[in-house]
């Protein structure tokens, strides 16, 4: 296993160096779309599989030829990035369509931003808290609100970011904030919605102020609210327990001030066994059980069907492992993380090896041209980053799910922010910018309707990635 071990570890190194490089050269943002998903990848994937393959303890999924199948893991988790890459790199038609998305190339003055902030945050909470008992939509409107509590976090932010001393403007944007952690902590499990609220800090920090001081500039600073991040979930992740779906907010918080920190951070850091289970998966497919074609494909296209209305509705991978392998003393209702290598091996690799990595990179180019190309307007970077929880768990699976959950968070965050400015020039008002020559998106009777002027400035970007020749800092 000192082989599979080695190429993980030459994995690790070149994503980071790709990041670190992309990054120096202004070829990419420090926090881009595509560098959340490399974390996500590296932490689940190849830390997870370090994490096993080091010291030979594959937990309850263990392995008949350890060796071996450690060495297909390791290969195919270099495929897969080096295949993702590619795509990314060309972008094919994703780099023209994210210059067409509607979008002024302009934040609003600060009082516009908070008034946006309060609105989204008094949104959020509603389909959050309320519109989820709503029978059949319930489901939906629970990831439309946690799009736009992790909203209503970035435009707080994104006002709070050129004047962090101002006292009035820090109790705004911080009672915004802590409302929305709180929203998200009340009545679920999962740590997703969690992390896409914590992670837009620093996220509308970067791309409202920190990019434009340079690499040590912003990554002095996303290291200190990054480790503070880290800190919180690593608190939740200590305490979390199924009970802890029903639990009071005091209840959360109280357990949490008493965690304990460093398990938190352990059981971070083990990548939550995605990577072996990956290697159980790599293992048993497809003996003795068969390649499920493109599964994730099926479950993703059908996750917006009620079960009610589809009865052969397919189950999410997470939820068939368990039950393939037996697990003691968990429920039904049991699901791990497959892992993404786990999935392609699962719905069949000679086809997912290809498929998966590209659709995955075309998004996510699409993602970072659109930023790119509308580089100070929250009304685009800000949705495409409000669902950065699931997006860094993609590599751990289901993807099918934390897929779906993407596309619908940053189409429900889009068209959140269209919505609620058309019903508020309704009544009269309008955002005032601080350079009026960026407005030129918003109009009431053409809300989709841009100026192409609005990005002229950074029409040679997407070049930057196909050759990776032009080495010129980003503006």
């Amino acid at each position: 296993m000192a082989f599979a071990s080695l190429l993980l570890v030459a994995l690790t190194l070149f994503i980071g160096w790709v990041m670190l490089r992309d990054t120096l050269t202004g070829r990419g943002d420090m926090l881009s779309i595509r560098n959340f998903f490399f974390l996500g990848f590296l932490l689940f994937q190849c830390v997870s599989g370090l994490w096993a393959i080091v010291p030979g303890d594959f937990g309850d999924y263990s392995l008949r030829y350890p060796d071996r199948t450690s060495i297909i893991f390791a290969v195919s988790s270099w495929a897969f990035i080096l295949i993702f890459m590619g795509v990314y790199g060309h972008g094919f038609i994703v780099k023209t369509l994210a210059h067409k998305l509607p979008g002024e190339n302009a934040a609003p003055a600060t009082a516009s931003l908070l008034i946006l902030a309060a609105i989204m945050l008094g949104s959020g909470i509603l389909f959050k808290q309320v519109l989820t008992f709503v029978p059949i939509f319930g489901p939906l409107s629970d990831k439309i609100g946690g799009a736009q509590l992790a909203l209503a976090v970035g435009l707080a932010m994104w006002a709070w970011a050129p004047r962090l001393l101002n006292p009035i403007v820090a109790a705004y944007a911080g009672a915004i904030i802590l409302v929305a952690i709180a929203t998200s902590l009340v009545g679920t499990y999962g740590r997703r919605d969690l992390v896409s609220v914590l992670a837009a800090v620093p996220w509308a920090l970067y791309h409202a102020w920190w990019k434009s001081g340079g690499f040590a500039f912003a990554f002095k600073r996303i290291a200190v609210f990054g480790a503070g991040g880290l800190i919180v979930l690593a608190a939740y992740t200590a305490v979390r327990t199924h009970k802890a779906e029903g639990a009071s907010l005091s209840g959360i918080a109280k357990a949490m001030t008493s965690a304990d920190i460093g398990e938190g951070i352990n059981a971070i850091a083990s990548g939550q066994l995605s990577a072996n289970i990956s290697m159980w998966i790599i293992e048993t497919r497809p003996e003795p059980y068969s390649y499920d074609t493109l599964h994730a494909g099926h479950f993703f296209s059908t996750m917006i069907v009620p079960r009610q209305f589809y009865q052969n509705k397919p189950i999410g991978l997470g939820l068939i492992v368990p039950q393939q392998i037996e697990l003691d003393g968990k429920g039904e209702d049991f699901n791990v993380g497959p892992g993404v290598v786990g999935h392609i091996f699962n719905d069949n690799p000679w086809i997912a090896m290809w498929l998966y990595p590209a659709v995955f990179a075309l998004f996510m180019r699409f993602a970072d041209e659109a930023i790119r190309s509308r580089y100070y307007s929250p009304f685009i970077i800000l949705p495409m980053g409000a669902a950065l929880g699931e997006l860094a768990g993609l590599a751990r699976g289901d993807i099918g799910l934390f897929g779906f959950n993407i596309v619908i968070s940053v189409i429900a965050a889009y068209v959140t922010m269209v919505v609620i400015r058309v019903v508020l020039s309704w009544f009269g008002w309008r955002p005032v910018y601080e350079d009026a020559e960026g407005a030129d998106w918003f109009d009431e009777h053409n809300p989709w309707g841009h100026h192409e002027s609005s990005y002229d400035d950074y029409a040679d970007y997407s070049d930057d990635y196909d050759d990776y020749e032009d080495d010129s800092q980003a503006a």
